[in-house]
């Protein structure tokens, strides 16, 4: 259900209106200052229509999804030499090669 606006009304533009003219639109200041005061700073509106054609505002409450950080496989790496198995080697000495 949508959140009204109050103090604030929007009807359709006069038939002999230019066409660069969209909507007419009423505010009452006392009433719309007095739900502005209940609002955040910044409020985002949305001019509607209703199913019988009338227009309205409301408030705009879509919020961007936020994408779900995969969870990362924790990898242990235990570099103890006890735990490592090395095979046996010697080092070549210099008169070997």
């Amino acid at each position: 259900m949508p959140e009204f606006v109050d103090g604030i009304r929007a009807y359709k533009k006069r038939e002999n209106a230019p066409s660069f003219v969209i909507a007419d639109v009423t505010i009452k200041s006392a009433e719309l200052a007095t739900w502005l005061a209940s609002q955040p700073d910044m409020v985002r509106l949305q001019l509607l229509e209703s199913k019988k054609g009338t227009y309205y505002f409301a408030v705009n409450t879509y919020q961007n999804p936020v994408p779900v950080a995969q969870e990362k496989e924790e990898i242990i790496i235990d570099e103890s030499e006890e735990n490592m198995d090395f095979p046996e080697t010697t080092t070549p000495s210099y008169e070997e090669f």
